[in-house]
């Protein structure tokens, strides 16, 4: 895909979440003029928190990941100038990333740990469901895929066939 600039352009971008902003990066560094539009008071979208009375209220996102050395949106972000300004704090040192708690009878666990790594996912996975292995693996070799591909950003360029995902 071939991209023609035309610098003398002026392009609005409504909404400063991550995506208005991200555009609003590159289309600056391409030398386009932009206005951004955010009904909000601060721009970041679900990516902000604000503090009140005393209280910090995360309302979005509160992980990531893909942020290692050479991964892809530390890439992303390091392209848009960004990584070192963003304040990231690396979870799941203990092993644990997240713990999901059920509360539903019908489901035999109470809780399941995510761990960091897919092998480690694939393993509380195994444990958690050990008649769904089969189903395990197909999911994750289809994760792993995946990953393969956004960490390519081929995305951006090609189909990603998803015929072959049951």
């Amino acid at each position: 895909m071939a991209l023609k600039v035309h610098p003398d352009h002026r392009v609005v971008i409504i909404g400063g979440g991550i995506g208005g902003l991200s555009l609003g990066i590159l289309l600056a560094q391409l030398d386009y003029k932009i206005t951004l539009v955010e009904q909000n008071k601060h721009v970041g979208g679900m990516m902000r928190s604000y503090i009140r009375e005393g209280i910090e209220c995360d309302i979005g996102i509160h992980y990531l990941g893909a942020l290692a050395d050479g991964q892809v949106l530390k890439r992303c972000f390091e392209f848009l100038g960004v990584f070192d300004q963003i304040p990231f704090e690396k979870m799941g040192s203990n092993g644990i990333i997240d713990r999901y708690i059920f509360t539903n009878p019908s489901v035999k666990l109470d809780h399941f740990d995510l761990p960091e790594g897919f092998n480690a996912y694939t393993v509380n996975l195994k444990t958690a469901f050990p008649t769904e292995t089969k189903a395990i693996d197909l999911f994750t070799k289809n994760l792993r895929r995946f990953a393969v591909k956004l960490n390519e950003l081929a995305f951006l360029y090609q189909d990603i066939p998803t015929g072959d995902l049951i």
